[in-house]
């Protein structure tokens, strides 16, 4: 599997640093943000291009699908969404807005690397 850049954003710092250490651990370059405005700039800018963008929907300051329908606008990058709940409405929006993946959590380490595997060979 090739080197990939990958934004993760996450308001939980435990959470974020343990996603961080699994991608790190398969050669992947992951750039951690506990909010969604500091990782809209860098998705923005989307230099050098980004592979994937894990958002997580518990993101306050960026609508979580407002970041990723301005990711989804603004790079070729993969975007996957983790949750722990949402109702059915959030489900439809984000099949609208064209999501790749959602994650649902807690989800065993098999799971998180078999998502990241499908979208960044996709």
């Amino acid at each position: 599997m090739k080197e990939e850049r990958i934004v993760i954003v996450n308001p939980e710092e435990d959470v974020a640093s343990l996603f961080e250490s699994f991608l790190s651990i398969r050669e992947n370059v992951p750039h951690v943000f506990y909010n969604g405005k500091d990782a809209a700039s860098v998705i923005e800018e989307n230099k050098p291009p980004i592979g994937l963008v894990i958002i997580d929907s518990s993101i306050r300051d960026f609508p979580c699908l407002k970041l990723a329908k301005k990711t989804k606008k603004w790079s070729s990058a993969k975007v996957m969404i983790t949750l722990i709940y949402e109702d059915d409405s959030f489900f439809r929006n984000a099949v609208q807005l064209g999501i790749d993946k959602i994650l649902t959590l807690p989800c065993t380490l098999k799971e998180f690397y078999s998502c990241i595997d499908d979208l960044l060979e996709a």
